[in-house]
């Protein structure tokens, strides 16, 4: 009895070990004291990539292609060069010359929507709940985790998404 009950408090701590391990957290400082410059350096890349990318599509198609869809393009071709799913990224974007706060709010779903309401949103988009989930980012924004209006502090593992 007494070997029995040893076993069970070495697994149960051998448990707690490895589940602590296992959730690490992701933190937007994470690299504050390891490396400083690191986001400044990331910022610094996307800035000249897309300051070059501009001219050189000005070059073949003057004032025809966006922005906005130069980087919903590069965020695809960027997760494909990772590892990750590829998607048909719908073009025919044009860069707003101004913002319209109303517009924002009448056209994205608001970020204390219960999970119903999200799905919803993105249906109306013609949006699966697998493209919302996609989307929403909800596994890695903060290291949080919104279900059904709960929200949980705790890891997830992106190994789960297999490319398409």
């Amino acid at each position: 009895m007494a070997s029995r009950a040893s076993a069970l408090s070495c697994c149960c701590c051998c448990f707690f070990i490895l589940t602590s391990l296992a959730s690490a957290q992701l933190s937007s400082t994470f690299y504050d004291s390891s490396c400083p410059l690191a986001l400044l350096t990331i910022e610094t890349a996307v800035v000249v990539a897309v300051t070059a990318e501009r001219p050189l599509l000005e070059i073949v198609c003057p004032q025809t292609v966006s922005c906005a869809d130069i980087l919903a393009v590069a965020a695809r071709d960027s997760v494909v060069a990772l590892g990750g799913p590829s998607w048909t990224v719908l073009l025919g974007r044009r860069d707003s010359t101004t913002a319209s706060l109303s517009a924002a709010n009448s056209d994205l779903p608001s970020p204390f929507s219960s999970l119903n309401g999200l799905i919803s949103a993105f249906a109306k988009k013609g949006l699966s709940t697998s493209d919302m989930v996609a989307l929403s980012g909800a596994h890695t924004i903060a290291g949080r985790s919104v279900v059904d209006g709960i929200v949980r502090k705790e890891g997830f593992d992106d190994g789960e998404f297999k490319r398409r």
